[in-house]
């Protein structure tokens, strides 16, 4: 079973699941984008979170885990109905002009913003014919 993913503060771990607005406990991949959001990959679709202020991966001296959860404040959830290509995703890279790249089972997808205002999903592409349409890493 999947225990979905986990944040130290510092001094403690706190661990966010499906019951706290997860996708899935199934955690694969994490990211902190440039703009301080954590985007977490799962075997359901993305969740995106907005509860905390970090500028990079454990650059606030915070550090994130994918095996246990966080202190949810903000989840969105996107998945295939939003554009994304497969809702298994296993990589998660942030890119330096705030695009984000998803790799899943069935291809590439790439998510640019704006996010926030109410319903705004964001913008799309993705890419599903890949010559090996599984991608599980990703790097920038």
């Amino acid at each position: 079973m999947g225990g979905g993913v986990s944040r130290l503060d510092g001094e403690t771990w706190t661990t966010c699941t499906a019951a706290d607005g997860l996708a899935s406990n199934f955690v694969h991949a994490v990211v902190v984008a440039p703009d301080g959001t954590v985007w977490i990959g799962t075997n359901q679709g993305i969740s995106r979170f907005t509860g905390l202020a970090a500028t990079a991966p454990m650059g606030d001296g915070k550090a994130w885990s994918t095996y246990g959860v966080v202190d949810g404040e903000t989840w969105t959830t996107y998945t295939t109905a939003d554009g994304l290509v497969d809702n298994r995703v296993c990589a998660v890279a942030a890119a330096p002009d705030g695009a984000l790249w998803f790799g899943t089972r069935q291809g590439v997808s790439r998510f640019t913003g704006p996010v926030g205002s109410a319903g705004d999903r964001g913008t799309w592409n993705s890419f599903p014919s890949l010559r090996s349409s599984r991608v599980r890493t990703s790097v920038r």
